[in-house]
């Protein structure tokens, strides 16, 4: 199956989109940390597949302080949202290392899970693997003061 080819800044706001159309199932303002290109985990990856260094995903990061109280309601909620969509979630429960995770029919992988040193959730969304039409133009990422510039030409990476 061949990969869509996508902008990196566009991969982000594929991810961006889609963890904040979650925002009301949180039940606490969702803080934006980030989106960016990265590599394809192992469970991004196509089993059996001998990906090149061209392909990517993008991850969009954000935190929710829901109060010790509202972390398990809150997985709850994403829990009961995703498999309401026949999406395949899995809530793993507190004590064990809480997460919730999901997969939706296009590709995208969700999880959110406590925050360890903050009463909230982080929640996580990774896009379906995808290359990039322009390699030759370098993209950081997307955060909460905006979009980060390339290096300067000569500059590192």
């Amino acid at each position: 199956m061949a990969l869509e080819e996508v902008r990196e800044p566009d991969a982000a706001r594929r991810a961006m989109a889609r963890g904040e159309a979650l925002a009301d199932l949180v039940g606490a303002p969702l803080e934006f940390a980030g989106a960016r290109p990265d590599s394809p985990g192992p469970i991004d990856a196509d089993p059996g597949s001998d990906e090149s260094a061209d392909v990517f995903v993008a991850v969009a990061l954000w935190t929710a302080a829901t109060g010790a109280e509202g972390v398990l309601p809150a997985l709850e909620r994403l829990h009961e949202h995703w498999r309401a969509r026949g999406m395949e979630a899995a809530l793993r429960p507190l004590g064990g290392g809480a997460r919730v995770s999901a997969r939706d029919a296009d590709g995208f992988a969700y999880t959110a899970q406590p925050q360890h040193h903050r009463a909230g959730i982080v929640l996580r969304v990774v896009t379906p693997r995808y290359t990039n039409p322009e390699p030759d133009r370098p993209f950081v990422g997307i955060f909460a003061q905006g979009e980060v510039p390339p290096p300067e030409a000569g500059g590192t990476a």
